[in-house]
């Protein structure tokens, strides 16, 4: 009896320090996660300039409006620890503004898109260990301005022409990002996000007289893979 029951303690013994390691190696493999997200936005621009150019802001301000944006990316999360995550990755994003309806004689519609492909880092703060756990993002990224170009529609025409916008445009552009989400665990492998996230460019998007800050806010829809 007595060794039946030495025998069944350290089966059960190495049982619990082997279901121990696997645990363990699972939570070490599963820190990486690579993923694809997609945003709807809304994109705008804060706008500024000096006292001689102020007139430039007034009449901007007065004409320019809000316009629907997207971005797609791939990105890479490493998990620190059970509450701290880094992400980063490769963003295409699409920024800009439209002109409201009758602003501009001869158009019936008018509007610059600007192109740009942005690298983030981001640290992410989660809340509670649960199954679906929310979290906020604090970071920044480094953009790289590829296309940008005005579209517009004559009066009384339905065709859509589009030109290039090559003035006063800078290259780079520095954004802070702020975000606010939740993340669902499908199952051990596979993560979906979603979060509302606030980019704000740090510099003008123009040299010009007229300063413009580029910013967008909009929903963020993620699927993650760990490894």
């Amino acid at each position: 009896m007595k060794l039946n029951r030495i025998l069944l303690s350290s089966t059960i013994l190495l049982n619990t320090l082997f279901s121990n390691a696997q645990t363990n190696i699972q939570e070490n493999q599963s820190k990486i996660s690579i993923g694809l997200t997609q945003s709807i936005d809304l994109g705008y621009r804060f706008s500024g300039a000096n006292s001689a150019s102020i007139w430039m802001k007034n009449i901007s301000d007065s004409i320019e409006k809000p316009t629907l944006a997207n971005s797609s990316a791939v990105k890479f999360q490493f998990d620190l620890n059970k509450k701290i995550t880094v992400r980063t990755g490769i963003v295409y994003a699409q920024k800009g503004y439209q002109y409201k309806s009758g602003s501009l004689a001869g158009f019936d519609l008018y509007k610059e898109k600007f192109s740009l492909i942005e690298v983030p880092v981001q640290v992410l703060y989660k809340f509670g260990q649960k199954k679906n756990i929310p979290y906020i993002s604090l970071g920044t990224s480094a953009g790289y301005l590829i296309k940008s170009q005005a579209f517009y529609t004559l009066e009384n025409s339905t065709n859509e022409v589009k030109m290039d916008l090559t003035t006063d445009l800078s290259k780079f552009q520095i954004n802070g990002i702020l975000g606010l989400g939740m993340s669902f665990s499908l199952n051990q492998k596979w993560n979906l996000i979603s979060e509302l996230s606030y980019s704000q460019a740090l510099y003008s998007i123009s040299s010009g007289p007229l300063k413009k800050q580029l910013f967008t806010a909009g929903i963020n829809i993620g699927l993650f893979r760990y490894f």
